[in-house]
């Protein structure tokens, strides 16, 4: 790694070593940092020694998409990795969603099929620059980066509909939201959401460049544990944790605390599926004493009744079944007491309109008996 990536990385605390076989990146799944293709593999070691390797089966080749493959300028992190003075990776230009987006959805759905031609197969290559199970491609709309979530083929419910569904309430409801839009083509919807890694280009005016990134998980204090480290329990996610995270290292937690304590509320209200990719964090060169929360930009919703609970916790072991319950909890977000009982209140004054705004957004009237549990019991 070249002078100039120690440079990058350490700007921001962190710090960088070469690895010995396998790919290697902090959280491959959110991609919130990406690993290079050399002869030896680059792994990032993050904050406090952080160093997680995702080899030896846990994540399928799809999944590290974004680890295997990173783009020279598009990678998703924000952090520039450099061999032999020249960025590392797929040098293409971001793919138009006017022009492009239907031979993507087709290239998608014929990979899950198992009869993805090579062209196909190229053409996700080229734009899969975000890692995770589902989000990976990412597309130009307008002036902006976006990822496209699609529908997958084991999805119960139409992924893309609902959680375009649910960020619209949870704006009416006064969280902050990435702008995102949905789009119909190849007989499917397709949510186009602003990338949590791109700001505006202050020579382009466009919402292109690199933000740095890192999801919750890198952000988490890990135990030590053996050699390695212990993560955070899978479905599991401490809320307190994520406050500590602010209150420890945010650059302004009086703006970002009771932003993250309303997402939590929301979170719980709706029976959510708590994701360490869900809650992302940036640093900027105006944010040069800390990380600042960066707006919601997801949700992982299901019937009540296909859930196996939603893993909400305080600490790692507490449930959080009810949003009243976060309320006892609001003043170590730098909420008051009566500042929470209105947010819960506003939110479920919010949710009162569900149903009409999945209609407006084409679900299908069967999903909509479904998700009812999910929008009228919390």
């Amino acid at each position: 790694m070249s002078a100039r990536s120690r440079r990058t990385l350490s700007r921001f605390g962190l710090k960088s070593r070469i690895k010995d076989g396998g790919a290697a990146a902090a959280d491959a799944e959110d991609a919130s940092l990406d690993a290079a293709p050399s002869s030896a593999d680059f792994g990032l070691e993050i904050g406090r020694g952080v160093d997680r390797l995702f080899a030896g089966g846990l994540y399928s080749p799809e999944e590290l998409s974004g680890v295997r493959l990173p783009h020279a300028f598009r990678h998703g992190g924000g952090i520039d990795l450099i061999e032999n003075g020249a960025a590392c990776g797929i040098r293409t230009r971001t793919a138009s969603e006017s022009t492009s987006l239907d031979a993507l959805i087709y290239a998608f759905h014929a990979n899950e099929h198992g009869r993805a031609h090579a062209n196909d197969r190229l053409r996700l290559a080229a734009d899969a620059v975000l890692g995770g199970r589902r989000t990976r491609i990412s597309v130009m709309h307008k002036r902006s980066e976006c990822a496209v979530t699609l529908r997958r083929l084991d999805d119960p419910i139409d992924v893309p509909v609902w959680r375009a569904v649910a960020l619209t309430l949870a704006r009416r409801a006064g969280i902050e939201t990435l702008d995102f839009t949905i789009r119909s083509a190849m007989g499917t919807a397709a949510l186009l959401t602003d990338r949590f890694d791109r700001t505006i280009d202050s020579t382009t005016k466009l919402r292109t460049a690199p933000l740095l990134t890192l999801s919750a998980e890198a952000l988490l204090p890990v135990k030590p544990l053996g050699r390695g480290f212990a993560a955070p329990r899978p479905g599991r996610l401490p809320y307190l944790a994520l406050a500590d995270i602010l209150n420890r290292t945010g650059a302004s937690p009086k703006t970002d605390l009771p932003a993250m304590w309303r997402r939590m509320a929301f979170s719980v209200m709706l029976g959510a599926k708590p994701k360490t990719s869900d809650w992302q964090f940036a640093r900027t060169s105006l944010d040069a004493l800390g990380w600042r929360l960066l707006p919601m930009h997801s949700i992982s919703i299901l019937p009540r009744d296909w859930a196996t609970g939603s893993g909400a916790t305080l600490d790692g072991r507490t449930p959080l079944e009810t949003p009243e319950a976060c309320i006892a909890y609001a003043r170590y977000f730098a909420i008051s007491m009566g500042e929470a009982k209105t947010a819960i209140f506003e939110m479920r004054r919010a949710l009162a309109d569900w149903e009409r705004v999945a209609l407006d957004f084409g679900a299908d009237p069967r999903e909509i008996d479904l998700m009812a549990s999910v929008f009228e019991e919390g």
